[in-house]
C-alpha cells in the first residue's frame, strides 16, 4: 500500500507542477535567504503612495504586501509605526495606528517587541549594552539558542535595533500579549 501511496503523490505532483519540475534545480539555502533582505526598486504606484524608501522590512514572507519601508539608521518599530494600514482590524494585539509589530512602548522596557531575524542580520546595528541587558532580563540569553557573545543575535528588541538596509523578520505570536499597558487595557 505504501508504494501505491507514494506513486499517487508523485503522479499528483507531476500533474500540478508539470514535467519540468523533475528537471528543475532544488533551491539552495542562499536562493531562499538572499531575497529576504534584498533592496528593491519601488514601483511607480508605491512611489505615488509614499512608500519610496529603497530599503524595507519584510514581516511575513507568505504575503507580497507584508513589508514596510525603512530609512537607514531607523529603528524597526518606528518605521513600522509609519505604516498606517489597519493591522488592528486583523490582529487584536495591534493598536490603531501602531503598524504590524505589536509593542507596548518604544523604550525597551515592556519586553513585548521581540522579533526574529530571518535575513539581513548584517544590516542591523550590533546589540548595544541596553538591549543586551533587556535580553538577559527577559530570559533570552537563557533560551539555549542565543549566544551572549554574538554581536548581532537572531532575536532582537525591535524598538532598540536600527536597520542599515533591508531585513526580513518574523513577529512571534507572544508579541504584544504581555505588558503593563496590555493589562491596563484588558482591565479597563
Amino acid at each position: 500500500a505504501a508504494p501505491l501511496a507514494i506513486a499517487a503523490v508523485v503522479w499528483r505532483t507531476l500533474e500540478l507542477c508539470g514535467e519540468g519540475f523533475l528537471q528543475s534545480q532544488v533551491p539552495t539555502a542562499a536562493d531562499v535567504v538572499l531575497p529576504r533582505a534584498s533592496a528593491f526598486a519601488p514601483s511607480l504606484m508605491e512611489r505615488l503612495k509614499g512608500r519610496f524608501a529603497s530599503e524595507r522590512v519584510i514581516f511575513d514572507e507568505r504575503r507580497k504586501d507584508a513589508w514596510f519601508p525603512i530609512l537607514i539608521a531607523q529603528e524597526v518599530t518606528s518605521a513600522a509605526e509609519l505604516d498606517k494600514r489597519k493591522y488592528h482590524d486583523g490582529d487584536t494585539r495591534c493598536y490603531e495606528g501602531m503598524g504590524p509589530i505589536p509593542v507596548d512602548c518604544r523604550a525597551g522596557s515592556c519586553g513585548t517587541g521581540w522579533v526574529g531575524v530571518l535575513g539581513g542580520n548584517e544590516n542591523l546595528d550590533p546589540a548595544d549594552d541596553f538591549e543586551r541587558k533587556r535580553m538577559k532580563y527577559f530570559g533570552y540569553w537563557d533560551s539555549g539558542f542565543i549566544d551572549e557573545s554574538v554581536e548581532r543575535p537572531l532575536i532582537r528588541l525591535a524598538c532598540q535595533v536600527r536597520a542599515n538596509g533591508s531585513v526580513s523578520i518574523v513577529i512571534p505570536p507572544w508579541n504584544g500579549v504581555f505588558g503593563e499597558s496590555r493589562r491596563e487595557r484588558e482591565s479597563g
